[in-house]
C-alpha cells in the first residue's frame, strides 16, 4: 500500500491500480472534526466520487472521494460548513466511512453494499428510493431531510 495524501488524522492509501481508501492516521475522539474541505469542484451532476451537497450541488473532493460507504459508519458529513466529523471513537489504521444515502438523493452508481454491518441495508441506492423509517435512523443532510419532508426536530432517532 502507498499513502497517497496525509494530514494529521488522515491517510488515503492505495488499495490497489484503481482504489484508495481514506483510513485514521492516528486516534480520534468522537465528535471531532477530522477534516474540512477547503478545494473542491462543484458539478451539477452527480457521479461515483462527489458529495451531494444540496439539490443540485455536488462536490469532488479528494478525501470525501476516497471515503467508502458503512451502514455503521463511523463519521458522517456535514455538508453546512463540508467538514467531516467523527460520529464515535476511530482507532488509528481504521478505514473511514459513511453512508452515503446520508448526502445522496440519488447515487450515480447504486451498489450492493457488503459492509458486514449488523445494519446492512443491502442495495444503497440513494434517499429518494429508502424507506423513511430507515432513513430517520441516520443524521441526514439537510436537502435530504427536505426530501424526505423531515426537519431535524421530527426526527425519531439519529446515530
Amino acid at each position: 500500500m502507498r499513502t497517497r495524501y496525509r494530514s494529521a488524522l488522515i491517510e488515503i492509501e492505495s488499495q490497489g491500480w484503481s482504489h484508495n481508501t481514506a483510513i485514521a492516521a492516528d486516534n480520534i475522539s468522537a465528535h471531532k472534526t477530522i477534516y474540512k474541505s477547503r478545494e473542491y469542484l462543484i458539478l451539477s451532476k452527480p457521479n461515483y466520487q462527489t458529495v451531494q451537497i444540496a439539490e443540485n450541488a455536488h462536490i469532488l473532493d479528494h478525501v470525501f472521494a476516497n471515503l467508502n460507504h458503512h451502514c455503521s459508519p463511523n463519521t458522517f458529513i456535514d455538508v453546512s460548513d463540508l467538514s467531516l466529523v467523527a460520529k464515535r471513537d476511530i482507532e488509528q489504521g481504521e478505514p473511514l466511512t459513511f453512508a452515503y444515502f446520508t448526502t445522496e438523493i440519488t447515487l450515480d452508481r447504486p451498489f450492493c453494499c457488503q459492509c458486514g454491518s449488523s445494519r446492512c441495508v443491502g442495495n444503497i441506492i440513494g434517499a429518494s428510493q429508502m424507506p423513511l423509517k430507515l432513513l430517520r435512523q441516520y443524521s441526514l443532510s439537510p436537502h435530504v431531510l427536505n426530501l424526505c419532508g423531515l426537519s431535524r426536530t421530527n426526527m425519531l432517532c439519529s446515530s
